[in-house]
């Protein structure tokens, strides 16, 4: 399932990764988003009429109403997602075919992803999709993926394979002002069902500066801390929390909680300058040494490189267990 609009400059490239997989016993929906440059004409000529592609039309309703489009109407039981300017390696089906039917309660997969800069793009000018790619190839099994859900978005949306009937049922995607792949994945956790990611290199991801990821609003940074909040409201409302950070991220999260109804106990932070301060009216500000056990969830909000391992570290050595009395949104 390809959703597109105006990618005539990339779009034969992501049907040829397609039509050239291993598993070749596959159906390919274009979903064209009311493009008005040669887009179709572009993906028809790369399928040199391979009768596997079909293309659906519709009016320009953007990304999320393209993909429910074709996500309703795939005739397979289970549905790979890719960008159109993005394409897979080779294998890619074949192996997450193979994986799925092993982790039969796994409902969504994704893979490890390459990560292609845009050459435009002055090396080292912009490092976060970088930084992001890294922590996203660290991802794998059930586990690491329901431990790191808070932190960033576990699953690459366009190197996924995912169950059909589970995501219609519970859905689709929701367009909203946030991402809405990262909350389809944290609706999916919520509702029970599991999500995984294949550690293998699998989906050739192009940065490139037009990406939506990178220029539309519902993929901005301030977005995602209100998305976080929602999902962990049900976990900590009725105990609080305390939240480790009580800079920026700390803050961010703090005012998307309270807008969930969620108690702040208060805030820890290692800056002596901002021990024994406030947050948020009368919230203190205490030292790691000051945390209580007081049973409130503990939220680290640092998105400094490399706080969170050493947050994680302390906390462990406290006694505390992640997933249970802390975790990481950050």
């Amino acid at each position: 399932m390809i959703p597109a609009r105006n990618a005539a400059s990339t779009v034969a490239r992501a049907i040829t990764s397609v039509l050239s997989q291993s598993f070749s016993a596959l159906e390919l929906l274009l979903i064209d988003d009311g493009s008005t440059d040669d887009t179709v004409d572009r993906a028809l000529g790369a399928a040199f009429g391979d009768v596997r592609l079909r293309v659906l039309r519709s009016p320009p309703l953007g990304v999320v109403a393209a993909a429910n489009l074709g996500l309703t109407r795939a005739r397979a039981p289970l549905v790979a997602r890719l960008d159109a300017d993005d394409a897979m390696l080779p294998r890619r089906l074949e192996r997450q075919w193979a994986a799925l039917a092993a982790m039969t309660d796994v409902v969504a997969l994704g893979t490890h992803v390459e990560h292609v800069p845009d050459p435009a793009r002055t090396p080292g000018a912009d490092d976060g999709m970088a930084r992001y790619v890294a922590w996203l190839n660290e991802r794998g099994d059930w586990p690491d993926v329901h431990r790191n859900r808070f932190i960033e978005s576990p699953l690459c949306n366009p190197s996924t394979l995912v169950r059909r009937d589970v995501v219609v049922a519970c859905g689709g995607y929701v367009a909203g002002a946030f991402p809405e792949d990262y909350e389809l994945w944290l609706r999916l956790v919520a509702q029970g069902h599991r999500i995984a990611v294949l550690p293998e290199v699998l989906t050739r991801w192009f940065d490139s500066g037009g990406r939506l990821t990178r220029v539309h609003p519902s993929y901005a940074t301030a977005t995602f801390a209100p998305l976080k909040a929602r999902y962990l409201a049900p976990l900590c409302r009725d105990r609080g929390v305390w939240i480790v950070g009580a800079g920026r991220d700390g803050r961010r999260l703090a005012r998307a909680l309270v807008a969930e109804h969620v108690p702040i106990h208060g805030f820890v932070d290692a800056d002596p300058r901002k021990i024994g301060g406030f947050r948020r009216g009368d919230r203190p500000i205490v030292a790691t040494t000051a945390l209580p056990h007081d049973g409130a969830l503990i939220v680290s909000a640092v998105g400094i490189p490399g706080a969170r391992a050493e947050i994680r570290a302390w906390l462990l050595a406290r006694g505390e267990v992640e997933g249970e009395t802390f975790t990481c949104a950050a």
